[in-house]
């Protein structure tokens, strides 16, 4: 396999609470919704409680399957927050939930989206590759230059409202690649977090695994 582009460079997650959490040390000793363990969504609580200065036994993560049911179980009262991402994310804030952080405000690049394929297709198939890596190009410059153009199309395809739309298109606005490069140092982010799971991964060479030059040739 090879890395060819990267469409999303940060987490984008926020953590939503409920009325016992105000700030960060309230965390300490709560129930925090993810979609599973060993997920981003779990990095992106670890990132939070290290922002926070507390640590991942400070609070208890909770796998709950996938974004909609966090909020389910957020509703439920099964957990006391949740990591979430648009339009889940939006529609929380709508409910009165508090966005206690948004993680690409930490600034940290890594790897969320992209695009993978064969080594043998990408070889076999340079100009099908070429044609598709320009094709991803303007539509990340499509979407991070003209919003509206890029809710409509949106709103096409998830049927959501234009409101719903509008909070998730300005939490992924900054996170798109424009053009989408395929990032070492997303890549490496994405590797150390797996580290402690697959500790053979820390030898790995990634540059191994990136094929840029469809999008050098832009």
């Amino acid at each position: 396999m090879v890395w060819i582009g990267t469409t999303i460079h940060q987490m984008v997650f926020t953590l939503l609470t409920d009325s016992s959490i105000s700030k960060g040390s309230d965390l300490k000793g709560k129930r925090i919704g993810i979609t599973r363990l060993g997920s981003a969504s779990e990095l992106a609580v670890r990132e939070a409680l290290e922002h926070f200065g507390l640590g991942p036994k400070d609070a208890t993560m909770i796998s709950m399957g996938g974004i909609p049911e966090i909020l389910a179980g957020m509703r439920a009262g099964a957990v006391n927050g949740g990591i979430l991402s648009p339009p889940t994310s939006t529609a929380a804030r709508d409910m009165g939930y508090r966005p206690l952080l948004h993680i690409p405000d930490l600034g940290k690049e890594f790897t969320f989206s992209g695009i993978a394929a064969k080594r043998s297709f990408v070889q076999n198939q340079s100009e099908m590759t070429k044609a598709f890596m320009a094709a991803l190009t303007d539509g990340a410059k499509i979407y991070k230059e003209d919003g509206r153009a890029a809710v409509r199309v949106l709103k096409k395809y998830m049927r959501a409202e234009d409101r719903i739309l509008t909070g998730g298109y300005k939490e992924y606005d900054a996170a798109i690649s424009s053009p989408p490069y395929p990032s070492l140092k997303g890549l490496e982010a994405l590797r150390d977090s797996l580290v402690d799971s697959t500790p053979q991964l820390k030898q790995v060479d990634l540059r191994k695994f990136i094929d840029d030059r469809f999008m050098k040739s832009r």
